[in-house]
């Protein structure tokens, strides 16, 4: 019976490999077909049971290391998460252990090299450690298996950690996979390698063993050693268990409870039993230099080490051969030290030092650290076959997506609100001057201005009081989707947890350990209130609008006559004698100020115009301007093997960018042209009005013609408002749906957790209840939202909603508004919460002035509708 530990393999559930990368080629490169791929995606399946079968055998290592060197390759191409979800087991079951699945490549990769460590330390758990082969074969494959954790540790844990807490939804490292259980690991397989080099050393057959060349002058030429290096030796065995058990010290309970039972007694006992063992061969090596002072100084610290190993070994119930190892050594200490100290009384008179004055035995290290090739040097093990070699990097295009949105975010900033801030300023500037109405009611006392003709003939054109209604309605419509999103998911997340309250009824409470649902889904349920909050007040930007609207809507419609129903509700001052006298005798000097004005206002026009071609432009340069190739050229001068990601190409992308930075001098350029115009214009017109004789006529054709002024630049910013409404809720609505799918994922995970922990009781089935609700199906048409690509309503312009990846369907439940939720059994009355929590503030999304209010009667049908379903009370808050 080996008197070593082995860790088994962390076991896997099969993963849709194969429907999961086919859904992301097809929803992230759009310019090529997952049929492109078929042996690329045939062949990763392939690998992966391969790899993963569980058999310990030498010709699985390659298939293990094959199937990891592919996996480097594809994290080139490839972002960790691609929607596939990857199960594993816990290395060690207990009955609170879980399952735990999370879809993220980095998570593969880490496990199957802990299935390779634990395969090369199970293969030299089998080898028979009687021959001097056997023990040469037994220390490589320790020191194989310690390399592989070292690996692990260094290069994979750290993006495994790192991906993980930048997901969604952060998730911790299981115990079997978190840095202070693989270090314990990997001292301890450094720890049985140094042990089979010890044991090799007492048969006196090292002499031909690889050891490090600083300790081959240690080695008698006659195959033997002396006992001082046996010494050192089992010093070093001693010191790699202590590093296995100080590698625990750190961590916590739940790390330290995850080991079986025996596992930390058996390492506490080695670490004494070959401190012991040091101790008696250097009380050998000092016999043979006859200190026999040292020697019985040395066999009383070995004694004392003995027994506590022999102590801890019991007490432990570590293996039998382990105890009985213990015991033969504490005879041999206890004959040794009874014949040593009985001569030295009658023969050799020497005095016996304390034992704290004695140095420690130093160690002898032959067991290093010993990486498999295709671990260093990946490609070695592939070769040219590489999975998805044809497939462009992640990296590439993330970088084009960050720049894109770098630029988009650059125009928008720089160049569009700044543009519509100073067109804001002027027109507001003009407005509180009475300008050009002042002038327009002093030289044309009838008909109107031609300005004023074509903004009335633009409103007109697009029918503004039917856009302005239709938008409001599209923008009602899309937020009461956003709404039914929200409770969909709410459902799917109620419907779960009704199963886990029956099944917590089913088992004992000491049986089913998994967490409640209500605690289990409170970041899920955390995010629906903040979006509720987000959706509350995108209706109160929409009230704010829409009251706006209300307020000009009469004066828009007036633009929206012909022209002589529009100059009929205009006052002229043909009839005004006094009028008719002040234009006659109109000094020079009033006139002159006319005319700067006209002049001034005729180059404050320029300059708008300028500023808006400056603005066309700048987006016409964008849209041609293409970053793709330039990366493809940089990403092609990388190592092959060597993962491409964004950060690499910042000094390229901060280079393009500079691209735009002549635009932004010319926007800057207008501004300040544009601010000192705008003094000049105030200067002028207080020379004017000073100038210019007071009329009641004139006054009353300057405010009405001022009025449809105004009206026609609310109803630009109406429109405005209403544009930026219909992309956020299309916007918001695609974010909804990606919730949505969270949730059904989240409960496919909770639902598999329930089948492993069934499985392992063995002894339960699904209730006919709740195994109809555990299938899995889309939800029915009517229930369902339309998708993000068919809710871009009555947009002016056209808005492009963003992608929503289709997920694999969960929930099969009735209708929202179906009486079939009454008549299922699984469902209860609800019993309404006496005080419902506040929603947060602090919602993480934010939304713009443009929407429309929220509406009473839809929020009463809703909470009517509502009270017929089942609400269970594991939902705090709903």
């Amino acid at each position: 019976m080996p008197n070593q530990l082995v860790f088994p393999f962390k076991r896997t559930a099969p993963a849709a490999v194969k429907a999961s990368l086919r859904e992301y080629i097809q929803a992230n490169h759009t310019d090529t077909h997952p049929d492109a791929f078929k042996w690329d995606i045939s062949r990763w399946d392939t690998l992966r049971k391969e790899a993963l079968g569980g058999q310990v055998h030498e010709s699985s290592v390659d298939s293990a290391l094959e199937y990891h060197a592919q996996l480097v390759f594809i994290l080139t191409k490839l972002p960790p998460d691609i929607g596939l979800s990857i199960t594993y087991y816990p290395a060690f079951p207990s009955s609170t252990s879980q399952l735990l699945t999370l879809p993220n490549l980095f998570y593969e990769r880490a496990c199957v090299l802990f299935n390779l460590a634990s395969l090369y330390c199970q293969l030299a758990s089998a080898q028979d450690r009687i021959s001097a082969e056997g023990i040469k074969r037994a220390s490589n494959q320790f020191q194989l298996s310690a390399g592989v954790l070292s690996y692990l540790i260094a290069e994979v844990l750290p993006p495994l950690q790192s991906s993980l807490e930048s997901s969604q939804t952060p998730t911790s490292l299981p115990p079997d996979l978190s840095e202070p259980f693989l270090l314990s690991l990997e001292w301890l397989m450094l720890a049985q390698a140094q042990e089979c080099s010890w044991q090799k050393a007492v048969s006196g057959k090292l002499a031909h063993y690889s050891l490090h060349p600083q300790y081959l002058t240690l080695i008698r030429a006659a195959d033997q050693l002396k006992n001082g290096v046996v010494a050192k030796l089992a010093s070093q065995v001693s010191i790699f268990y202590s590093s296995s058990l100080s590698a625990l010290d750190s961590a916590p309970a739940s790390v330290k409870s995850t080991f079986p039972q025996g596992w930390i007694p058996h390492l506490q006992t080695k670490m004494h039993h070959f401190d012991a063992a040091a101790q008696y061969r250097k009380s050998l090596d000092e016999a043979d230099s006859n200190n026999y002072g040292n020697q019985i100084g040395r066999l009383q610290i070995a004694q004392v080490a003995a027994n506590k190993a022999a102590d801890i070994a019991r007490k432990g119930r570590v293996q039998k051969n382990v105890q009985e190892d213990v015991k033969s050594l504490v005879g041999m200490i206890g004959i040794d030290l009874a014949r040593v100290d009985r001569d030295n009384g009658l023969i050799y008179h020497q005095d016996v030092p304390a034992i704290s004055s004695l140095p420690p035995v130093p160690g002898a290290a032959i067991a290093r650290l010993v990486s498999p090739p295709g671990l260093s040097n990946p490609s070695s093990v592939v070769g040219t076959e590489v999975i998805l070699g044809g497939l462009e990097g992640w990296g590439v295009r993330t970088a084009c997506d960050i720049y894109n949105d770098r630029k988009n975010n650059w125009i928008r900033e720089e160049i569009l609100d700044v543009q519509r801030q100073l067109d804001a300023n002027s027109s507001q500037t003009l407005s509180s001057l009475n300008l050009p109405s002042s002038l327009d009611a002093l030289q044309k006392p009838i008909g109107l201005p031609p300005s004023l003709l074509r903004k009335a003939e633009e409103v007109r054109l697009e029918g503004a009081e039917e856009k302005v209604n239709h938008t409001i309605e599209d923008i009602h419509r899309l937020r009461d989707i956003c709404r039914e999103t929200i409770e969909e998911a709410l459902d799917i997340l109620d419907a779960e947890a009704t199963e886990d309250e029956q099944y917590r009824d089913a088992f004992k409470e000491d049986e089913w350990t998994r967490t409640p649902s209500h605690e289990a889904n409170w970041e899920l349920t955390d995010q629906a209130t903040r979006y509720r909050d987000v959706l509350d007040r995108a209706g109160e930007s929409d009230a704010v609008v829409e009251n706006k609207w209300e307020e000009w809507e009469d004066r828009v419609k007036v633009l929206g006559w012909d022209e002589a129903k529009i100059e009929a509700t205009v006052p002229t001052t043909t009839h005004s004698s006094s009028s008719a006298r002040s234009l006659k005798t109109s000094s020079s000097q009033t006139q002159k100020h006319v005319r700067n004005l006209r002049s001034s206002l005729e180059v404050l026009d320029d300059i708008l115009l300028a500023r808006s071609t400056l603005v066309s432009q700048v987006q016409q340069f964008a849209s041609g301007d293409d970053i793709k190739p330039r990366i493809m050229r940089e990403a092609a001068g990388i190592e092959r093997w060597i993962e491409v990601n964004p950060a690499m190409f910042e000094d390229t992308l901060e280079e393009e960018m500079g691209k735009y930075e002549r635009y932004r001098e010319k926007m800057e350029q207008s501004k300040a042209s544009q601010e000192e115009l705008l003094e000049k214009i105030k200067t002028q017109n207080e020379l004017f009005l000073q100038s210019r004789k007071d009329d009641p006529a004139v006054k009353a054709r300057e405010q009405a013609l001022q009025s449809l002024d105004i009206a026609y630049h609310r109803y630009r910013e109406i429109c405005g408002n209403l544009e930026e409404g219909l992309k956020f809720y299309n916007d918001f609505t695609g974010i909804l749906c990606k919730f949505r799918d969270s949730c059904k994922e989240w409960v496919r995970q909770r639902r598999e957790d329930v089948s492993w922990l069934t499985d392992s009781f063995g002894h339960v089935s699904l209730t006919p209840t709740t195994a109809s609700s555990v299938q899995e199906a889309e939800p029915s048409p009517e229930s369902s939202p339309p998708r993000a690509q068919e809710l871009s309503l009555g947009s002016p312009s056209p808005v492009h909603p963003p992608v929503v990846m289709k997920s694999r369907p969960v929930l099969d439940l009735p209708p929202p508004d179906s009486d079939e939720w009454e008549e299922t059994p699984m469902f209860h009355p609800p019993q309404p919460p006496s005080h419902p929590p506040a929603p947060p503030q602090d919602a993480s999304v934010h939304a713009p002035a443009g929407g429309a209010g929220a509406s009473a009667e839809m929020d009463r049908e809703r909470t009517v509708r509502r009270s017929k379903r089942t609400r269970t009370s594991v939902l705090p808050g709903r």
